[in-house]
């Protein structure tokens, strides 16, 4: 038998051995679960009274975000009054807060440069808590806006 039949016989075994005990350990990782979204629900006067935080959004995730994990997310809303909003960002880990899984949105920050003059107002008319009508959050690893990238995790809350 030659040195070639001799290290083929040895190195499979070895080789399989190595795969075994890959196959084995890798469940037994810390990976959790996905990331999903628990609740969510509006906040009237977080700021107590300044006028820039009138409206929140409480997105409350089934943990807290990673350091250095960010996760994009967008928010579309109806109110009863027939108001409509839509808008997305990222979500980021909370240094100052890390084992919180809520994460405040101010409503402001979902207007974009091609909502009409006004805006901040009908925020402050309308998204109220008891006057939503659907809520729908979804929430990306990537920007949606890039083509096949789809949710990891979505809901719709009614009547809120």
């Amino acid at each position: 038998m030659n040195c070639q039949g001799i290290v083929k016989r040895i190195s499979l075994p070895v080789m399989a051995l190595f795969v075994t005990v890959g196959l084995v350990t890798l469940p037994g990782c810390s990976q959790q679960g996905p990331l999903s979204i628990d609740s969510a629900q509006v906040l009237v006067n977080v700021d107590r009274g300044s006028g820039n935080f009138n409206r929140v959004l409480e997105i409350c995730l089934n943990e807290p975000l990673k350091v250095r994990k960010s996760i994009y997310h967008t928010m579309s809303i109806e109110t009863f009054d027939g108001y409509q909003l839509a808008g997305g960002s990222w979500l980021r880990h909370q240094a100052s807060d890390p084992t919180n899984p809520c994460q405040l949105r101010n409503f402001y920050l979902y207007l974009g440069r091609d909502d009409p003059p006004g805006s901040r107002q009908f925020i402050d008319d309308y998204i109220r808590p008891g006057n939503i009508k659907r809520l729908e959050l979804k929430l990306y690893l990537d920007d949606p806006a890039e083509p096949g990238v789809f949710p990891i995790s979505q809901r719709v809350f009614e009547d809120i």
